[in-house]
Formats: C-alpha cells, structure tokens, sequence
C-alpha cells in the first residue's frame, strides 16, 4: 500500500508542476489534476486511514461523536446533549500523530486525501447496509426492532404476494422474494425493499403504527433520492425533515439499530453531505462494484498474465469501441454496419410494421386478429379501427399485457396519464389492453384499464391517532408528509375501461 500510495502521490505531484496544457480556438487551457471526493466502503476507508473504528469510542471518521457500548454492539447516536462536532480537515493529521479522537496513527494516504473526502454512497450505507438491516428486522427472531416485527402468520403471505409481483423497473422481470435475501445484489434489495415496506405498513403487518410509520419515513427518503434527477430544493427539504422524525423515532424505539452505518445516514448522509455534493444515489459506487465484477467474470486474477490478459480482452476492447464511435460520427455506412455487427446489433427488433409519424410507429408482428378478442373488448372497437398490441414511440416500447405473449415477466403496460383529454382533467395510471389505428385519419387511440386510486396509508394515520405513544406525533408528522409526497405505492379501488 506503500508504495502503491507514493507513486499515485509523486505521479500526481508532477502534474501539478507541469500541467496539461490544452489549445482551443486560440486559447490556451492549463489543467491541473488533484482528488476531489472519494467513495470506498466503511472496510476499505479503515485500511487506508485507520477509521472508521465501529467497535471503538471515537471511531466516526466524520465527527466526534462518542459511541456507547449497547446490547449487542456500540452504537451512535447523537442527542442535544451529545452534540455532533465535525472533524475539520486538519485534524486528521494531528490525531493522527497523537494517536487520540479515534485516529490511530497518520497513514500514507492522508497525504492524498482525508477521510472527510469520502461521501455515505448509497450501495454500501443503503442498500447493503441500513435498508437491508430494516429488512431482516421485520422477519428476523433476533430483530433489532422488535415494534417493527411482522407476526409469522402474515409471512406466508408476503411471499404469496412478493411472487405475483413484476418488476417494472429494474432488469431482473421478478421482485426478489425473502429466500433469495442473502443473495440480493444492492439494486435487487432496494427494489424488494422499495415493495415490501410500503406494504407491510399499509396492510397493518407490524406490531406499531408509530414504528411502521418511521419505516414509511426511511422508505420515502429512499425513493426520492434515488430519483436524483428529479431532485428539487423542496424535495431536499422534505427528505431531510423526514430523516430527522424518523431519526428521532428510532433514537427512543431502538437505539440498538444506530449501527456506524446508520449513524452516517442520518447523521452525514442526510445532512451536510446532501447539502455540499448531493445525495448519497448521485455518490455510488455501483458503477466501479459493476466494472470489478465483470472484469472478475472475464478474467481469472490468479493467473500470472492477469495484467497482459486484462489489456488483451477488456481495454483493447473498449478502445477498438471508442475508435468505432469516432469513425462512425462520420456517417460512415460501410464502419456502421460493421460496428454494428460488432454489437450484434444487425438486426432491428423492433421493426417497422405501421408507420405513423417520424416518432411513433406499429412494430411488425403486432396486429391482433379480431376473433381472439375478448367479448367486452370486441365490443369498444369502431368498425374502422385496427387492431394492434404494441406501439413504439421515441425508440420506447409499450405492449399490451392481454394480447402481447411475451416469455418474460417484466411488463411494459403500465402507464401513467398526466394531461388534458378534451375538458377533462387526466391524473391516474392505466394498463393497456389495445392500440386502436384508423387508416383514414392515421392516428392511435389506446383502450386502457384505469385505475381509480386512493391514500394506501390514511388507516395508518387513524390508527396512529388513536394510539397513546410517546413518539406519537412524531409518527403523524412522519404520515402527513409520507401521504403529501407519495407518487410510488397506491391502493387500487376500482378499475374502468376506457379509450384515450
């Protein structure tokens, strides 16, 4: 590690005394090199740093906070009597040297970066760390949060139910189900999690409302964060006076979950991190754990020619790629259709049937014959219309789920209808049952299965009200929020064919 260290820093030293320097209409750039921020698991920072500690009194590397020895572990919590005091940039080194506040001794990469420049990423800290400890909570015996413990009766039906639900998101066409929990990658747990919390909460599952509505709380943080794009400074807001009530709520249920991992999500994630460089999805180190596995996939790093092999079959690689993409940028016919061989992209999978603008067209292979059609479907069609069960509009497919037999579980029927339809005013989702096209006019109408809405979650708040708890307001807080803000888990009442 050493050695690994002094030459990242003698390396990154020269730059800096003789920088890039880049030539662009006239003016010329000089581009220095330096580390900005850095993403590495709670492991990987204690090898290179020597913190975090968990097990130890002073062991955040991002505050002061003193952790107290629990039950089962150390855990971390701040109070207004605790306070949480911030690490300043310098102190590492003097910590370091001293060997006190947690710090143990001054290691090589401190000179590079400190411990400060590493952000709560949300594969390590969320997905692999406090949702899948709230996970085994609801089912585990040994739970850290007995409030929020799901009776054993009730367990068979959430996998009943967790196995009748598809995926609309994520690669994998199937929610993972309990069994495969030990398994999970970070994207499959979040999507069980993003499924089952809201459910076990809804349905009245956990042993406490107050507690489910703590969990209702972390779930919907989770969900607007990982929406980083959409992210407005209300939404920042929002999350962050989420996190605090349910901080709050676990703080006086069970203190015993307030592992370094949670105390980073309320506590830095959550806070000043947001604030300074974003959200704990915008710092993921998902793309680097993708990189390293599949270049564990691709090459065995026992062998001795592991270095060779890896510039032979994967760097090679991707530069032939990149030297394709410039080629091609030049309209090259004969370069794309070889790139596009080289993709195994030759042949198109969605190819035009019915064309009906330049962004919207019928994929051939999709027309429904009129006799297969169920009576009450049969009898909303116009004479005029054709029949079809897929519609491509901006390279996007959507398929109906009655009339399009697809192999796979994955559904790509869902809508969501936000507009004007005539004089009424359109807010709901749908499925789609068929793609009307009349020839005369050249345009699509969709016969829909609407869906009539409501609050999944107004029985909790009642339930809530009517219970004497200490953290009873704190829950209703946490509620009337969840119910203002959820555009993600709703409960269907009633269902109504129509033609959009």
């Amino acid at each position: 590690m050493e050695t690994l260290f002094s030459r990242l820093e003698s390396e990154l030293c020269y730059l800096r005394q003789d920088p890039f320097q880049v030539e662009i209409d006239g003016t010329t750039w000089l581009i220095e090199v330096s580390l900005y921020r850095g993403i590495a698991d709670m492991a990987a920072q204690q090898l290179i740093f020597g913190v975090p500690r968990w097990h130890s009194e002073y062991g955040c590397s991002k505050c002061y906070l003193r952790g107290e020895v629990g039950e089962k572990s150390r855990i971390w919590i701040s109070t207004e009597d605790t306070g949480r005091i911030l690490r300043a940039p310098e102190s590492y080194i003097a910590d370091g040297e001293s060997g006190s506040n947690g710090v143990p001794r001054v290691t090589p990469f401190m000179r590079l970066m400190l411990p400060s420049s590493f952000s709560s990423d949300a594969l390590h800290i969320c997905s692999e760390g406090v949702t899948r400890d709230r996970i085994r909570d609801l089912f585990s015996v040994k739970s850290r949060f007995p409030d929020l413990r799901v009776d054993s009766d009730q367990i068979d039906v959430i996998k009943n139910t967790l196995k009748r639900i598809c995926s609309h998101t994520y690669s994998n066409s199937l929610v993972m189900s309990l069994e495969d929990l030990r398994t999970c990658k970070a994207a499959e747990i979040d999507e069980l999690a993003f499924v089952l919390f809201p459910l076990v909460v809804a349905e009245g599952m956990v042993h406490s409302s107050v507690a489910g509505a703590s969990l209702l709380g972390f779930w919907l943080c989770l969900r607007i964060m990982a929406r980083s794009q959409t992210l407005t400074t209300f939404a920042i807001q929002e999350i962050q006076e989420l996190a605090r009530l349910t901080k709050e709520i676990w703080a006086a249920m069970a203190p015993d979950t307030f592992t370094m991992k949670c105390h980073w999500f309320f506590e830095h994630g959550m806070r000043e991190e947001m604030l300074d460089h974003g959200t704990m999805y915008q710092w993921s180190s998902s793309p680097f754990e993708s990189l390293h596995r599949r270049l564990q996939i691709k090459l065995h790093q026992s062998t001795t020619n592991s270095a060779a092999a890896m510039i032979e079959r994967y760097l090679l690689n991707k530069k032939m790629r990149y030297m394709f993409n410039e080629a091609c940028e030049k309209q090259n016919a004969a370069m794309i259709s070889f790139r596009r061989r080289v993709d195994n992209k030759q042949k198109n999978r969605f190819p035009v049937g019915v064309a009906i603008n330049p962004r919207t067209y019928i994929p051939k292979g999709s027309r429904v014959d009129p006799c297969s059609l169920q009576d009450e479907h049969r009898a909303l069609i116009a004479p005029q219309d054709e029949v079809y069960s897929r519609l491509v509009i901006d390279g996007k497919v959507f398929s109906s789920r009655t009339y399009w037999k697809r192999t796979r579980h994955s559904r790509q029927d869902i809508v969501y209808l936000n507009g004007r339809d005539g004089a009424e005013e359109i807010d709901t989702f749908a499925s789609i049952i068929l793609f009307l096209f009349d020839r005369n006019t050249l345009s699509v109408t969709a016969l829909l299965d609407e869906f009539i809405c409501c609050d999944p979650f107004r029985n909790v708040e009642n339930l809530t009200n009517s219970t004497q708890h200490a953290c009873q307001e704190l829950g209703l807080q946490i509620l009337n929020s969840v119910r203002r803000n959820n555009t993600f888990f709703l409960r269907i009442l009633q269902q109504t064919v129509r033609e959009r």
